[in-house]
C-alpha cells in the first residue's frame, strides 16, 4: 500500500517510462531503490499512513521519512519504503520470538513478493529466510488446508502445507548487511517511540 502510494504520487515518469516499454513502474522503481547502499543511506521511514496495527496498535500514528539529506534520491526514498515494511515485519517476529515462537522461513506474498531486492531487503533484516509461493492466491489455500485436516485427509498443518504449497524461490539472510539493518531497526524503533505522543 506505501508503495503503491508513493508510485501514484511521485513516480509519474516511471509510470510512462513502464507504459511506453510495456513494463512494470514497480520494476522500474525496484532498480532505482538497488541503486541505493543498505540502510539507504540514514534515511528511514515510518510506513504508518493510516494508522499501524501490530505490535504498535496505534491508529493515530503517521508517516514519516526521517533523516532526509541533500544526498538522497527517489531512489533512496523507495528504497526506505521497502526497508521500512521490513522492519514493521521485523517487529512482529520479535514480538513473536517473546512468545516463543520460532521462525525457520518466512512466506512473502503479493506485490511485494515480486522484488527480489524487497524480499532480500526482507532477509536481511530479519535475519530469517525468506521464501515466495508458485500461486499468488494463497488465502483461499489456507482454508483448503485447514478443511484438509479437519477431514482427516493430511495428519497435520505442517505435512497439508509441504504437500499443497509450492516454494518458487528463496532468499537466504545475508550477513554482510546485518549490522547495518540492526542499527536502522533501532532507529526505526525509536523514531516511533519518540513521535508516538505528538502524533
Amino acid at each position: 500500500m506505501v508503495m503503491k502510494w508513493f508510485r501514484d504520487r511521485f513516480c509519474q515518469s516511471e509510470m510512462a517510462q513502464a507504459g511506453a516499454t510495456g513494463g512494470d513502474a514497480f520494476e522500474v522503481m525496484g532498480e532505482l531503490a538497488a541503486a541505493v547502499p543498505p540502510g539507504s543511506e540514514g534515511l528511514v521511514m515510518l510506513p504508518f499512513l493510516s494508522g499501524t496495527g501490530s505490535p504498535e496498535f496505534d491508529s493515530n500514528a503517521k508517516g514519516v521519512f526521517f533523516g532526509a539529506a541533500l544526498k538522497h534520491t527517489k531512489g533512496h526514498f523507495i528504497r526506505a519504503i521497502m526497508e521500512s515494511v521490513a522492519y514493521m515485519i521485523a517487529r512482529n517476529v520479535e514480538v513473536m520470538a517473546e512468545m516463543g515462537v520460532k521462525l525457520d522461513e518466512i512466506r512473502s506474498l503479493g506485490g511485494g513478493a515480486k522484488s527480489d531486492l524487497w524480499c532480500q531487503i526482507k532477509a536481511d533484516v530479519m535475519g530469517t529466510r525468506v521464501a515466495t509461493v508458485a500461486e499468488s492466491e494463497q488465502a483461499l489455500k489456507g482454508a483448503a488446508i485447514l478443511a484438509g485436516v479437519g477431514a482427516g485427509v493430511f495428519g497435520d498443518l505442517e505435512v497439508a502445507s509441504n504437500s499443497m504449497v509450492a516454494i518458487k524461490k528463496r532468499y537466504e539472510p545475508n550477513a554482510d548487511n546485518a549490522a547495518v539493518y540492526a542499527a536502522g531497526l533501532a532507529k526505526y524503533e525509536q523514531i516511533y517511540e519518540k513521535l508516538k505522543d505528538i502524533f
